[in-house]
């Protein structure tokens, strides 16, 4: 008997697993879902969005939970190590991702502070060209808390980058461009980074240009800023171009230049055909004189105005309640202008149309309205008022009434006209005249008795 052989039981290990598993799962649902809202506090965004979850998802919480435990324990799952791993793995991400995240956002508040500021209704540029460095830096700074954020996270994971695996992937030639002839160049990523730079470094030093050179020179000159702003553009963007090409160049991507070159050269071409016709215009109008300065014009309801400047870009026009209109001179030539001034010996008045019944004698009327007109100290004597009897209309007879201004009168010829108008009408009732109206006459027939 005591030499015999028995198998051990595994009864009081699975009983002993059961009961601890019994015993962790009876801990976790120890505190109840009303238990844990209660204690947590609700004033911070955080622990007021940890309330809603549980206080939703309570029950899955539990179960996944009871899962963990399980598949946790040695004696029933024995996946201990991989929950571990996989937590451990879930949980630092989830951190390393609210970490990096908030200083991003730290920093790109902290840039836009840097590069604007406000006067109490918007955001103002502190110097030129301040949004795009904001863009940049916003795209720069994305990046590389990205590319932190991988090697962090590659490194909880168990899968760490060295920086001699890093310096590898950067420095070893994996591109190849056809130069054409046979010629082949290789290029590491790194130099392809560095090609690309060029053109914010272009930018830099066409913004050092303008603010430490030119600005220095125009401020020394006195120089109209019309003029200042025109050449420290044209400057600018030459410094851009020319820098990038000799970038490209020192990189051996020289054949590049063309590649870019003609196509920006024909979308500047594209893009300023407007500005040469209306350069072009500038000396069709300088020559022939269909319009000058002082002219009151019209080319539309809506474009019209006296001619107070014209430039190689426009011809400013000003309205008769005091805003002005900057119409390209290219209209001026593609399209009909009704010019005033442009015969200068008169201009005639907007023409005066009125009715008057047909009970009047047109001979009086005709005398009337001819003295009204010439009444007034504003019409010119030659050529004389012109009255005419224009229509027989159901109303009764239609006048037309035209008086002739100096061309010096242009802009006043509407309120010469309206005390032209208010004349007539005195005249008229000083000789029992009046405007003719609408009359209609309405007649009801009764229904005749039985």
């Amino acid at each position: 008997f005591l030499l015999g052989s028995y198998t051990k039981s595994e009864l009081p290990d699975i009983l002993l697993a059961l009961y601890g598993v019994i015993i962790r799962v009876l801990i976790l649902a120890l505190p109840r879902k009303e238990d844990l809202l209660n204690a947590l506090p609700t004033k911070t965004p955080f622990f007021a969005r940890l309330w809603r979850i549980i206080d939703r998802y309570y029950s899955a919480i539990f179960l996944v939970g009871v899962l963990l435990i399980v598949m946790s324990d040695p004696h029933v799952g024995g996946y201990n190590n991989l929950i571990f791993y996989l937590l451990w793995g879930i949980v630092g991400t989830l951190v390393i991702i609210k970490v990096l995240f908030s200083l991003y956002m730290f920093c790109r508040r902290n840039s836009a502070t840097i590069l604007f500021f406000s006067d109490g209704e918007s955001l103002r540029e502190r110097f030129s060209f301040a949004k795009t460095f904001y863009g940049v830096s916003i795209i720069v700074l994305f990046c590389t808390f990205i590319f932190v954020g991988a090697l962090l996270i590659a490194w909880l994971w168990g899968k760490p980058i060295s920086l001699g695996s890093m310096a590898d992937f950067f420095m070893v030639e994996r591109l190849t461009i056809d130069m054409g002839n046979g010629i082949y160049k290789k290029l590491t990523l790194f130099g392809l980074l560095g090609t690309f730079a060029i053109i914010p470094i272009g930018f830099f030093v066409g913004f050092i240009v303008d603010k430490f050179l030119l600005y220095r020179i125009f401020s020394v000159l006195l120089v109209n800023p019309g003029v200042h702003n025109a050449v420290s553009t044209i400057s600018y963007y030459v410094t851009v171009i020319t820098v990038i090409t000799l970038g490209l160049w020192q990189q051996g991507l020289g054949f590049l230049v063309l590649y870019y070159l003609g196509p920006l050269l024909f979308g500047m071409a594209w893009a300023l055909r407007d500005l040469f016709n209306d350069f072009v215009s500038y000396f069709i109008i300088l020559i022939n004189r269909p319009i000058k300065v002082g002219d009151y014009i019209k080319i539309s309801d809506e474009i019209q105005g006296a001619v107070r400047s014209i430039t190689p870009r426009s011809v400013v026009l000003r309205r008769n309640r005091g805003f002005c209109l900057i119409v390209p001179n290219h209209k001026f030539i593609q399209e009909v202008v009704t010019n005033w001034d442009y015969n200068l010996s008169y201009i005639c008045c907007p023409d005066i149309m009125i009715m008057i019944p047909l009970s009047c004698n047109p001979d009086e009327v005709f005398k009337v309205l001819k003295s009204a007109a010439e009444e007034n100290l504003n019409v010119l004597k030659t050529p004389p008022p012109l009255v005419r009897l224009e229509s027989f209309e159901e109303l009764g007879f239609q006048f037309l009434v035209r008086c002739f201004i100096s061309p010096e009168k242009t802009l006043d010829q509407w309120e010469i006209a309206s005390a032209t108008r208010l004349n007539i009408t005195r005249k008229l009732r000083e000789n029992g005249m009046d405007i003719a109206i609408p009359v209609r006459i309405i007649q009801e027939r009764l229904a005749s008795k039985p």
